[in-house]
This record gives structure tokens, sequence and C-alpha cells, in this order.
């Protein structure tokens, strides 16, 4: 395995990473195909993970066949996830991994694909998370990301915003369970933490690049990556 790099930086994702978002998703999209007699199948819910809502809701609606303009699709979804969102909770290990960064005075921030208003729902619903963040998150409605994943620019983005200069990407963990945010990661250059990683075409890569493929955050060492932890009380 090659070296890995000393790590001074930490972003993640946010939707089925930090939180168990994506499973309201899949009901919700369910649903609504499911009463017009359509499936969406899990091939297809796989490849939209980690898409802005735009592309994911064009991928659907073509993948599917149904009978939707993109605003009404988008607009039933909404309606069905609000609910679903205001219950989330943080997955298994995303507290204990983000206050360890946070103890060793590593900079954290989020960068998701979800907007403004669905951000908002979801970060209302685990205050004590997202508190330790200090407000350093990109969003994928920032006009300063023109480009969804599976291209760097929204981790390109919250890199600059923590002081991270272009040459310093290697000291970025990024933290993903997408494909197509391990792409982003590994076309920004960063080290990724693949979570529930499966894809064969991509795990070479992340082991390459010096990252990771773990089943859950609660499986992450940090300190393999050059990160020195406290030797009493650990969070």
């Amino acid at each position: 395995m090659p070296c890995r790099p000393r790590i001074r930086y930490a972003i993640f994702d946010m939707d089925g990473l930090l939180l168990d978002t994506e499973r309201c998703y899949y009901q919700a999209a369910s649903a609504i195909l499911g009463e017009r007699g359509l499936t969406l199948s899990d091939e297809v819910n796989a490849a939209r993970l980690g898409l802005k809502a735009e592309e994911s809701t064009k991928l659907i609606l073509e993948s599917t066949g149904a009978s939707l303009t993109p605003e009404e699709y988008r607009l039933e979804l909404r309606k069905r996830q609000t609910e679903l969102w205001r219950t989330v909770k943080p997955l298994p290990g995303a507290m204990t991994i983000v206050n360890r960064l946070k103890s060793v005075s590593i900079p954290i921030s989020i960068a998701t694909s979800s907007a403004l208003p669905e951000f908002s729902i979801k970060r209302s619903a685990c205050p004590d998370l997202f508190s330790l963040f200090e407000g350093c998150w990109v969003l994928g409605d920032d006009p300063r990301v023109s480009r969804g994943k599976p291209e760097p620019d929204i981790f390109q983005e919250a890199a600059r915003r923590m002081g991270v200069k272009e040459e310093g990407a290697r000291e970025v963990l990024v933290f993903e369970d997408s494909p197509n945010g391990v792409l982003a990661a590994l076309r920004a250059n960063m080290v990724p933490i693949w979570v529930i990683g499966s894809d064969p075409a991509f795990l070479g890569l992340v082991y390459e690049r010096g990252g990771d493929v773990v089943h859950s955050l609660e499986d992450v060492r940090i300190e393999d990556w050059g990160i020195a932890l406290p030797s009493k009380g650990l969070l």
C-alpha cells in the first residue's frame, strides 16, 4: 500500500455519510414512482448519489420514463422528504470522528450537493453535529460551484475556504459514501475515505492515493494519516 500522506484538513460529504438521509430519498422516490407503476432500481439509485438535484432528477425521469416534468417531480419529492428529514439522525461514528478531528484542531468542512432549503431542514434535525462545523460548509447551490460531483469543484471550494493552497490538496482527507463523490475527491487530488465502497473501478485508485475503504465511519483510524490523538479522553 502506498505511503499515506500526513493530513491537515478534512472534508465530509453529508447525505448518507454523516446523516441517514439517503433512505429518505429512496423512500420518497420509490413511492412517487410506485404510484405510477414504476420502480427505482438499485443501479439508478446508486448512480444518482452525489449529483446535484437537477442532474439527479434528470437521471431518474429518463431512466424510469416517468410522465412527470422535472418541476413536478421535485415538488412532490420535496413534500414527501421534508417530514422524513425532520427525523434524521447522525449515522454511526459521525459524531465521534468529527469530535476527534476537532479535538486535535484539524479544520473541518462539509461539501454537500444539497441546496440551502434542504440543508437547513437537515441541519435543524441534528444541531449538535452541525455546531461542530462552525458554519464551514459548501452547498450544492453555491454560485461558486458550477459543476456538481463527480467534478471536483465543491471540494476545491471547501478547501479554498479552509485556506488550503492548490499544492496542499494531498493534505485534505475527504469522507464520502458515493462513487461520484469519491471520483470528485480523486479529481481534486485529495485523499478519499470511501465508506461502504464497493465499485471495483475505484477501489484501486482509492488505495493508490493513500486513501481507505471502510464499512462505517466507526472503522476509520485517523491516526493512520499522521493525526496524533490525545492519549486520554477520546471523544
